[in-house]
């Protein structure tokens, strides 16, 4: 098994405070959102005293980094509320990625115009001395102009949100690794416009196979169908001069099928033109044009499938033969496609093996 390690740094000086022996552990990374750590430490394990855990995690002051054996692979600051059950003897602490913070990052009074994926880099440029932005990947080709206003008190993360949404937008996401001499280093990374490797590229293979377990990494999981459809979409939107501006998508092809008009509307900030609204109601509808589709997956370690060997918006094969999805007559499996890797949530230690779920949505209309 890895050796797992948990280290807490000093935000102001970076310097190490501590390394504590959590338990129950849990964190992740999540495309386009910030992923979470979750887990309890005791005290009187290793010697550890309650002083020293107080020290060490205090809220928005402590940075805590996940090492796996040689490697960083989660970093995060370290959030309220920190737990502490009269009697128990253990803390539960909280942390998140720092893109998480976006939503108490307001902007000031601003007016960009630039490729989409230098506009998603000075949202986050300079908002915490721990987020870097790594070499300029290049631009995505798509030419954005957005407009704000100190006085709207607009989050960072909404209008992380609005470049992310429209169609053909940036996506985004935290990576965390060593520098030289062994200090954390946290990337706010993104994609020109998709961030992973795609299909084959990857080389990763997820599967379940009911009538022969031994070939299966995956334990179990679920398929749910999320959201609802629309088959019109309304986006808005109000210029710095009070001009209000609308867009719509729809599509007629799935009223001919038989399915009934269901419309959707929402309000966009800062779109500064009415191409740049539609580029939103497109993606909106095309978000919506079939339920949603969300896979997640139980996967157990060690079988070609490791920490490490994947990231937030990788394509994965997916391999399922169930009663679902029976094999077919040359013995095939039932299901065997491509999906998208939006999320994943690492347990460390449950019952003595290393397990992931890993999720997989927006598949639409495959099965």
């Amino acid at each position: 098994m890895p050796d797992w390690l948990y280290h807490c740094y000093d935000r102001a000086t970076g310097d190490l405070i501590d390394s504590l022996p959590f338990e129950g552990v849990t964190f992740g990374q999540k495309l386009n959102a910030a992923g979470e750590f979750k887990g309890k430490v005791p005290v009187g394990r290793d010697g550890v005293t309650a002083r020293r855990i107080r020290d060490a995690t205090m809220p928005l002051r402590t940075m805590l980094c996940v090492q796996r054996d040689n490697a960083l692979v989660w970093g995060g600051i370290v959030t309220a509320p920190r737990d502490r059950k009269l009697g128990d003897g253990t803390a539960d602490i909280t942390a998140t990625e720092l893109v998480g913070l976006a939503d108490g990052w307001f902007m000031p009074t601003l007016t960009l115009k630039a490729d989409q994926v230098q506009v998603a880099r000075t949202l986050v440029e300079g908002r915490d001395p721990w987020l870097l932005l790594p070499e300029y990947p290049g631009d995505s080709g798509t030419l954005v102009q957005k407009k704000w206003s100190v006085w709207d008190y607009t989050p960072v993360s909404q209008s992380l949100a609005e470049l992310n949404e429209a169609t053909g937008g940036i996506e985004f996401t935290q990576q965390t690794s060593w520098d030289f001499f062994q200090r954390p280093l946290l990337y706010f990374v993104v994609g020109t416009p998709k961030l992973g490797r795609r299909n084959g590229d990857s080389g990763l293979v997820l599967e379940y196979n009911a009538d022969v377990p031994e070939v299966s990494n995956v334990i179990g999981g679920t398929l749910t169908e999320g959201k609802g459809m629309a088959t019109r979409t309304w986006a808005t939107s109000e210029t710095d001069e009070g001009v209000g501006l609308a867009a719509k998508a729809e599509r007629l092809d799935l009223l001919a099928m038989g399915y009934p008009m269901i419309e959707r509307h929402e309000a966009v900030e800062n779109a500064a033109t009415t191409a740049q609204l539609q580029r939103h109601a497109d993606a909106l509808q095309q978000a919506s044009s079939a339920p949603t589709l969300t896979v997640q997956l139980t996967v157990a370690a060690g079988k070609g499938f490791e920490l490490g060997d994947f990231s937030a918006g990788d394509d994965v094969r997916v391999r399922v033969t169930d009663p679902w999805w029976p094999a077919h007559q040359d013995g095939t499996p039932g299901l065997d496609t491509w999906m998208r890797l939006v999320e994943y949530e690492v347990t460390p230690d449950q019952g003595g093996l290393e397990r992931y779920v890993v999720t997989m949505a927006d598949m639409t209309g495959w099965w």
